[in-house]
C-alpha cells in the first residue's frame, strides 16, 4: 500500500476517533440546546456561616443576563471577549448575586433577591456559580467553546 494511502487511513481513523470521543459532548450540548432556559444543574451555595445548600441553577437567556448586568449597574461592555470579563471585584459580587438570584431555585422553590444574596453568600463561594450560570447559558467557558465546534465545519488540517 502506497504510503500516501497509509497516511490518509491513519488520519481517517484518528478523526473518527476523535469524532467518536466527542458524541457524549454533543449528546449534552444537543439537550441543553433543545432544553433552552429550562436546562438545569445542581450547585452547593455556601453561607458566611458555613452552613451548605443544594440549589438548581437554570441556563439563562440573553435578554436575563442582561438584565442582570443592567440592574446591577453594570455595562455588558466590560467584556474584552467571551471568555473573559473584566470588571472591578465589586461589580463582579453585584453581577454574581444577580445571576445567582435570577438563575436559582432552593430545594423547595425558594428564590432570593440579590440583596439577599449578598448578604449571605460566603465570600469567593458564588463566583463559580455564576461562572456556571454563564456557562450553561452558553456565554462563557467550555460549554460555549464546544457549542461553537460544534455548529462550525470542522477544519481540514494542512499537514
Amino acid at each position: 500500500m502506497d504510503e500516501k494511502v497509509k497516511l490518509l487511513l491513519a488520519k481517517a481513523d484518528a478523526e473518527r476517533d476523535k469524532a467518536e470521543a466527542q458524541k457524549p459532548i454533543h449528546r449534552k450540548l444537543s439537550r441543553m440546546l433543545m432544553q433552552g432556559t429550562e436546562y438545569t444543574e445542581t450547585a452547593i451555595l455556601t453561607t458566611k456561616n458555613d452552613e451548605q445548600f443544594e440549589i438548581a441553577i437554570r441556563a439563562l437567556g440573553d435578554g436575563e443576563i442582561a438584565e442582570c448586568y443592567r440592574t446591577a449597574g453594570v455595562s455588558m461592555s466590560e467584556f474584552s471577549d467571551a471568555k473573559e470579563a473584566l470588571l472591578k471585584l465589586e461589580e463582579l459580587i453585584i453581577v454574581q448575586c444577580h445571576l445567582i438570584a435570577r438563575s436559582a431555585t432552593g430545594e423547595k422553590g425558594e428564590q432570593w433577591s440579590p440583596d439577599e444574596l449578598g448578604r449571605w453568600i460566603k465570600f469567593g463561594t458564588g463566583f463559580p456559580i455564576a461562572r456556571r450560570i454563564l456557562e450553561i447559558s452558553g456565554l462563557l467557558g467550555k460549554p460555549a467553546e464546544a457549542l461553537e465546534s460544534f455548529r462550525q465545519e470542522p477544519v481540514q488540517s494542512t499537514d
